[in-house]
């Protein structure tokens, strides 16, 4: 039960954090805000990826 919630918190953070940081990444990259705004989907996928692969 703590790995969990242990991954829910550090998936979480990470999300958010992104999210905040999307205009200070976004300028230091040289690209738009929506542009910086496709990196928010990345923990997703990478959660969805390996869901099947943690054990029940």
């Amino acid at each position: 039960m703590t790995a969990v919630a242990l991954g829910i918190f550090t998936l979480m953070t990470t999300e958010l954090l992104l999210a905040r940081l999307l205009t200070a990444i976004g300028s230091d990259l040289s690209v738009t805000d929506g542009s910086a705004t496709f990196m928010v989907p990345v923990p997703g996928f990478v959660a969805a990826a390996f869901a099947p692969s943690s054990p029940p």
